[in-house]
């Protein structure tokens, strides 16, 4: 993992001084606002942009998660219910159904499973890649008040937001969707 919390908060810490160099862009999944919609919602896990993996395609990087989480515990019945399931909101509710889920093992392979889905969800669906490389460098976190895992368990009205410090989540998703955008700006470059 290339970005956690305690870099930012100590990133943070030695920028407060210069308090406006940090760019954030939050998004959450919960927005019902137009402007967060239309600028940043394209980050959530549950935004429909289709992506193929060994033939199989996903229509949310969450579709994908779940299906990973359900194989790396072996729940075939569940696997199989994720991708006949429409609405990713249903699709999270599989995931919490998962038999054999022994917590420890997710921590391990979680990161790199959000990771490799939206590095595949943003290299397939190019609208989506230009407009995460426009972010250029931008901490994305994601607004969540229920969520102190993937997001950063603020809301977007909390005031506390723009202060990393105070932020009682770890911002799983905001820190892999950073690493994404470097690696496509690496294969980008790369490329050259």
């Amino acid at each position: 993992m290339k970005y956690n919390i305690e870099y930012l908060k100590l990133s943070y810490r030695i920028l407060q001084e210069d308090i406006d160099a940090i760019d954030f862009q939050f998004f959450s999944p919960d927005s019902s606002s137009a402007e967060t919609l239309l600028t940043s919602n394209y980050l959530s896990q549950s935004w429909i942009a289709p992506f193929k993996v060994n033939g199989v395609t996903f229509p949310t990087a969450e579709h994908w998660m779940i299906y990973q989480k359900a194989r790396l515990f072996e729940d075939q019945e569940i696997a199989a219910k994720v991708m006949s399931t429409k609405h990713p909101d249903d699709v999270k509710s599989l995931g919490r159904k998962i038999t054999g889920f022994v917590e420890e093992v997710w921590d391990c392979h979680k990161y790199n499973i959000v990771l490799e889905g939206n590095y595949c969800k943003f290299l397939q669906n190019e609208s989506l890649l230009n407009i995460l490389l426009a972010t250029k460098t931008a901490i994305l976190a994601e607004a969540s008040s229920t969520d102190e895992v993937w997001g950063i368990g603020l809301s977007m009205e909390d005031n506390r937001i723009r202060n990393p410090l105070l932020w009682p989540g770890q911002n799983l998703l905001g820190f892999a969707l950073m690493e994404v955008r470097d690696l496509l700006i690496e294969n980008y470059e790369n490329e050259k």
